[in-house]
């Protein structure tokens, strides 16, 4: 379409479509009553109808705006006066009295004529492809110069419209602008007719600051691009200006910015000046990435400018510097903390391959820092945690992630983190806390087994120690813990408090006979084995009801803990009568007693105690 629009028109052979409408415009002309010397106005008023239905034109306006338009463009070289008077005449050059007869004149086969309508197609083309209101068409055709004060091979003042791409392209962003802005066009336009839009009526239009159009259209007259900065003489200085004030609000600077880095200042201060400029209207995450694609390819250039100088490559280079100048934007850092990894580099180089072992002060390398420096020291992280804890132990005081925490001081946490922080709530927590202090303090430990995780090759103890507490009261409820023998002091053999574990209760409410109980640990478990005496009624007296003959079940429990810290149910090993007999005549037993009406001594199971060991070889446990 561009093409079509415009190409010349002066050799294209007629299309039917171009026949028929000169001969459409021919009978207009016969058919229409002009006066017997026809001037333009005459001819315009005749064709407009033809012109506006034939090409699908909005109106009569559209259409006497097209023509106008052809008699100033003057395609085919015609004026549209001398278009009518061909049409009109069979013959324009034959004389009254001709000497020699000719053939007839046929205006179908005027090269001019045809170039003329070819003309008129394109410029409905134009019209078509454009959008322009008639209205503005009208102005436009009149006022060309209002369209584009200077354009390629145009002269400053134009006089007609050219069909061409620049024409086409102006014509159609004016209508588009206009469009946008149905409210302002009319007063846009009537400023343009009369001595040009001012900026405050620009900025009004646009709905941008009057002070940033101002600026935009002072800015693009400096530059010679806008004649008068006051007043907007046509459509492309309107452009021009637009152009400045969408790309600094788009950059969200001034119009003095974007100035400025047309003129490419020397120094580098004025350079990092504007660069501040611009990067004061983006977003911290847009500063953050123009940042990253300006850096990166400096610090390139002077690492690139520093090997050049010292003919080093870039690993040389940042052995030499002590960093790596190949890493990308993407790496963030902090000065100190390049200062930090630059110094750590050093130290970790001198203690593995030192420069120049001769100059190496060996007692500065042996000091407790550097014989630490692999462990700890080497890592910025881990060594400043250190620090910190040495000089600060107040701010890592956590009781919420304290090591070895007991459940009473974690349901404590609990009740205080569950409810609003006041007097009430912070009393019934402490007092709750208290209580289950109270409860395990006074517990009483009644055995214990120690399970060395290793063979005792040395003095060291490597193991744990397992004990087994109850309570003083009755009924009996009993407890288990835990000591971690390898914390214990070489020196002074004293336990430090993370060694213990707390008091946990076992939730099995065995009935041990006196201190029968004890742990052990197999296959990486905690068992737990204990005795139980249960009384049988064999026989009742006949007069009361109340037993007179009974037995005496023995048995072994053993159960262990899961891996979830609940306990298994209990497994029953009955012991077997034999050695019940014993258990019933242990100490204090007399056989001339205990006949009926007669009450045998109290045994006490208190001063007995059960054997249990793990046979991990064997598979075995033996009690």
């Amino acid at each position: 379409d561009l093409v079509l629009m415009t190409r010349g028109v002066e050799d294209i052979p007629p299309s039917p479509e171009i026949t028929n409408l000169i001969k459409e415009m021919q009978a207009a002309l016969a058919n229409a009553e002009l006066p017997g010397e026809p001037v333009t106005e005459d001819y315009l008023r005749a064709l407009t109808p033809l012109i506006a239905s034939t090409f699908g034109l909005s109106g009569e306006t559209a259409a006497r705006a097209l023509l106008i338009w052809a008699d100033r463009g003057k395609p085919g070289g015609l004026w549209l006066q001398e278009l009518g008077e061909r049409l009109k005449l069979e013959d324009p050059e034959a004389s009254e009295e001709p000497e020699e007869p000719e053939e007839p004149y046929d205006p179908v086969a005027d090269p001019q004529i045809i170039a003329f309508t070819y003309g008129l197609a394109q410029m409905a083309l134009i019209v078509h492809a454009s959008g322009v209101t008639a209205d503005v068409l009208a102005v436009l055709v009149e006022q060309p110069h209002l369209l584009a004060g200077t354009m390629d091979n145009i002269e400053p003042r134009l006089t007609t419209l050219q069909r061409s791409v620049a024409t086409v392209v102006a014509l159609t962003d004016f209508s588009t602008w206009l469009k946008t802005r149905p409210e302002s066009a009319s007063t846009l336009m009537a400023a343009l007719k009369a001595e040009g839009v001012p900026p405050a009526l620009l900025a009004k239009a646009t709905g941008q600051a009057e002070g940033l159009v101002a600026e935009a259209a002072r800015q693009a007259a400096l530059k010679k691009d806008v004649v008068d900065a006051s007043a907007l003489a046509n459509w492309q200085e309107i452009a021009v200006v637009r152009q400045w004030a969408d790309l600094a609000t788009t950059l969200g600077v001034q119009p003095t910015s974007l100035a400025a880095l047309l003129v490419f200042p020397p120094a580098w201060d004025e350079w990092q000046a504007l660069a501040n400029s611009f990067e004061a209207g983006l977003s911290p995450s847009q500063v953050k990435r123009a940042q990253a694609a300006s850096e990166e390819p400096l610090s390139k250039a002077l690492a690139g400018v520093l090997a050049a100088r010292a003919n080093l490559g870039v690993e040389t280079l940042n052995q030499h510097l002590l960093l790596d100048s190949l890493n990308s934007a993407q790496v963030t850092t902090t000065r100190i903390a390049e200062a930090m990894a630059a110094l750590q580099l050093f130290v970790h180089r001198t203690l593995s391959e030192p420069e120049d072992p001769y100059a190496l002060d060996r007692s500065v390398v042996d000091g407790p820092f550097f014989r630490d420096w692999t462990r700890w020291n080497a890592r910025y992280a881990t060594w400043s945690a250190g620090q910190m804890l040495m000089y600060y132990p107040e701010n890592y005081i956590d009781p919420t992630v304290r090591l070895g925490q007991t459940k009473a001081m974690d349901d404590m946490l609990q009740v205080l983190g569950q409810a609003q922080i006041n007097g009430d709530t912070v009393g019934d927590a402490f007092h709750g806390y208290l209580s289950a202090f109270e409860e395990v303090a006074n517990l009483e430990t009644i055995s214990g087994y120690y399970n060395d995780r290793e063979p005792q090759t040395t003095d060291e103890s490597l193991g744990k120690t397992w004990f087994i507490g109850r309570s003083r009261g009755e009924p009996r409820e009993y407890w288990w813990r835990t000591v971690d023998e390898s914390k214990r002091d070489k020196e002074t053999g004293a336990l430090p408090a993370n060694a213990w574990r707390g008091w946990a209760k076992i939730e099995l409410a065995p009935q041990v006979v006196g201190r029968l109980i004890r742990p052990v640990i197999y296959r990486e478990r905690l068992y737990l084995m204990w005795v139980e005496r249960q009384e049988r009624i064999l026989t009742r007296k006949e007069t009361d009801g109340q037993p007179k003959d009974k037995e005496y079940v023995w048995s072994y429990k053993l159960a262990w803990l899961r891996y979830d810290g609940t306990w298994s149910a209990p497994l029953d090993y009955p012991i077997a009568d034999a050695y019940v007999n014993k258990l019933e005549r242990l100490e204090g037993w007399d056989e001339n007693k205990g006949k009926e009406g007669e009450t045998s001594p109290a045994v006490d199971y208190e001063n007995y105690s059960l054997f249990l060991v793990s046979l991990p070889g064997l598979n075995a446990l033996v009690a």
